[in-house]
């Protein structure tokens, strides 16, 4: 059966690169971000451990940011709260809830490119380890990806292709393997030539995801990576 995860309601989606089947979770009610289990389990009963070590989990996760109020006094304004998730190769697990719940913000923790001035408390673990966020940066565009919701995520100053080699030279692949990743995607070489704010929502995101891919990464974290494409590639 579907597998719940303990957390806030969010709508991301994490998949493990190796086969596996979709979870089909129904969202909750609540529009807070809130603890909800979601699948057929009862709601807010704790999900076992996995009997293998995760490639990543999280447990307890709390991301605030602190503000000022009056004068000097200061109050930590917290948008993710008690998150715990696990996932396992070959698996795909989704997390749904109402725009600004904090799934975002979740992906973000987790790459550890969480803005300057978050406050981080709860332990993020990669395959059996925890990790800093520090060390979880480092992790990042290789062993896992992140799929953003912006578009703006392409550098508006560089072609489709410039980028694709780049991305590319990154990981240690062949400038041409991004080239060759980009048009795998289904795009025309024409496509290459040009600048983000040449490209169309659907096209942008192809982009998006050849250069996220082009690594082979064990893991993706996809935030919303669906709009302007069809049913089909989605």
């Amino acid at each position: 059966p579907p597998r719940p995860t303990n957390g806030p309601t969010m709508t991301s989606t994490m998949t493990s690169t190796t086969s596996g089947t979709p979870t089909t979770p129904t969202a909750p009610s609540s529009t807070a971000a809130t603890a909800t289990a979601i699948g057929e389990r009862a709601p807010g009963q704790r999900v076992n451990p996995p009997t293998a070590t995760p490639l990543l989990q999280v447990q307890d996760l709390r991301v605030a940011f602190r503000r000022y109020q009056r004068g000097l006094r200061q109050a930590d304004l917290t948008v993710v709260d008690g998150m715990s998730l696990h996932v396992s190769r070959g698996e795909v697990v989704a997390l749904v809830g109402a725009s600004g719940a904090g799934k975002s913000l979740l992906a973000y923790s987790v790459l550890g490119f969480l803005p300057t001035g978050a406050i981080e408390e709860g332990t993020v673990a990669w395959q059996g380890r925890a990790l800093g966020p520090g060390e979880r940066a480092r992790l990042a565009g290789r062993n896992l990806v992140l799929l953003p919701q912006v578009l703006s995520a392409l550098d508006p100053t560089a072609t489709v292709r410039s980028q694709a080699r780049r991305a590319a030279r990154l990981v240690g692949r062949p400038a041409r393997d991004g080239m060759a990743a980009v048009l795998a995607t289904g795009l025309h070489a024409d496509v290459l030539r040009l600048y983000p704010h040449q490209l169309s929502g659907g096209m942008a995101r192809r982009v998006l995801r050849a250069i996220a891919l082009i690594g082979e990464p064990d893991l993706v974290i996809a935030d919303e990576p669906t709009p302007g494409l069809g049913r089909r590639e989605a």
